[in-house]
Order: structure tokens, then C-alpha cells, then sequence
């Protein structure tokens, strides 16, 4: 028996249009896809480039924006340095004004603390803060009385008194004294 086949040439045709027209379709979205896809890859990739390329921009638009502003911080640094000087001028003074001590009134607080009776005959006062002073006291209680004054004043750091004659009689004392 003998097949027929019948020769439909429009079907034919129409089955090979559509598998070419598939395959150009397949072979045009490839390169596209493929196009898209390095693209993506590559800003990816290229992120941190761009990101640093943008905070370099705003970084140099912050300098400019603070740029005026450092005229004002040369002067605020250079108003800080002429603090610091003058705090070291006035501790400077201090160690001099606390080094010399007025004799005036140095001499007036010691007389203070002197017996009645007592004469001042020498008083001197050095620059290391030390104080002699030579008196003349009319007995044996008046030294006592001079060396309690002088002990409880709190105005020499130590206080001693060499051997004292107990006699009835005026005293010649040398004394040296440190003040505080």
C-alpha cells in the first residue's frame, strides 16, 4: 500500500519561519542580555570608585565652605598662646612676690609678737626668706614669753632658741628665723 503523502507547503513554511524567527529572536536577546548584564557587572563593581569619587567632591566643598572661618581660627589660636604666656608671667610674679616679702610689714608683725620691754636692735630680712634679728629683752619671763609668741605665730617654719640665761638681768639673743 502505497502512503500519500501530501505536501502542505504552507504548513511547511510557516514551521520553518517560526523555528528561524525563534532562533534570531534567541540569538538578538543574547547579545542583549549579555550587553545588560557586563554592564551591571561593571557598575557594581565600580561602586566604591563612585562613592569615593563623591566624598572627595563634598570634602573639598566642606574645605571651601570653612576656608573663611580660618582667619578666625588663627586668631583664636594665637589669643589661646597669649592666655598661656600671661598665666606663666603671673605665676612668675606670684614666685617673686612670694620669694620677697615687704620688710615693713614683716617687721611690724614681729614687733607684734615681742614682749613689752623687749628692743629691737637689728632686724634683716634676706632674700631666701630668712630673718635675724637681734633683741634685747629685760629678764628671764619676757624670753619665755618671746618664745611661746614666736612658736604659736605660725609665721616661721622652725623655731629654735639656743641656751638662755635664767639670771635676773637684761639679754642680748641673736635669733635666725625662716619664714613661711
Amino acid at each position: 500500500m502505497k502512503e500519500r503523502i501530501n505536501f502542505n507547503y504552507v504548513e511547511r513554511w510557516k514551521l520553518r519561519f517560526n523555528t528561524e524567527h525563534d532562533y534570531r529572536k534567541k540569538q538578538k536577546k543574547s547579545p542583549l542580555k549579555m550587553g545588560i548584564a557586563s554592564i551591571s557587572i561593571a557598575l557594581i563593581f565600580s561602586l566604591p570608585w563612585l562613592w569615593q569619587l563623591k566624598l572627595e567632591h563634598d570634602l573639598r566643598s566642606i574645605e571651601d565652605s570653612i576656608q573663611p572661618y580660618s582667619e578666625v581660627s588663627n586668631i583664636l589660636q594665637e589669643f589661646d598662646r597669649l592666655n598661656t604666656d600671661i598665666a606663666i608671667m603671673e605665676n612668675f610674679l606670684r614666685d617673686i612676690e612670694d620669694k620677697s616679702k615687704n620688710p615693713r610689714l614683716v617687721m611690724e608683725q614681729v614687733e607684734k609678737l615681742l614682749p613689752e620691754g623687749t628692743t629691737l636692735t637689728l632686724f634683716s630680712l634676706q632674700t631666701d626668706k630668712s630673718l635675724q634679728l637681734e633683741l634685747v629683752l629685760p629678764g628671764p619671763p619676757e624670753v619665755a614669753r618671746l618664745w611661746v609668741n614666736l612658736r604659736d605665730s605660725g609665721m616661721f617654719e622652725d623655731f629654735y632658741m639656743e641656751t638662755v640665761s635664767l639670771v635676773d638681768q637684761p639679754q642680748s639673743i641673736n635669733l635666725t628665723l625662716k619664714l613661711k
